[in-house]
């Protein structure tokens, strides 16, 4: 269960942070906080835990999701049985692919 609160308490630290900076910020602002590397890597962290989370915890996540499945019938619509280990893998590479583009798209000057 530890498993699936540090997932989604980097989820929700990344949420509030790439839309709360730029709201706050503005455009200009928010794209010149990201040109310090400190900055950058205080953005990209989460996802980046968020995704090693998925990957190294992928059985207990599975697990998770289809007793949480079970209890809540809004959630079965979702997902059906639960998610497989597998699902939480891709997705977890997912974030860390998402990571490493944002990473190179600020090294390259995209943003």
């Amino acid at each position: 269960m530890r498993a699936w609160w540090a997932y989604w308490i980097s989820v929700g630290f990344a949420a509030v942070l790439w839309i709360g900076a730029p709201l706050a910020l503005g455009g200009d602002g928010f794209t010149s906080l990201l040109d310090h590397p400190l900055w950058l890597a205080i953005f990209v962290i989460p996802l980046v835990v968020g995704g090693v989370d998925l990957i190294a915890y992928r059985q207990t996540h599975a697990e998770v999701c289809r007793l949480e499945a079970q209890r809540h019938g809004w959630l079965r619509a979702m997902v059906g049985g639960g998610y497989s280990a597998g699902t939480f893998a891709w997705t977890g590479w997912a974030l860390l692919v998402l990571a490493v583009l944002i990473i190179a798209a600020k090294i390259a000057g995209s943003f």
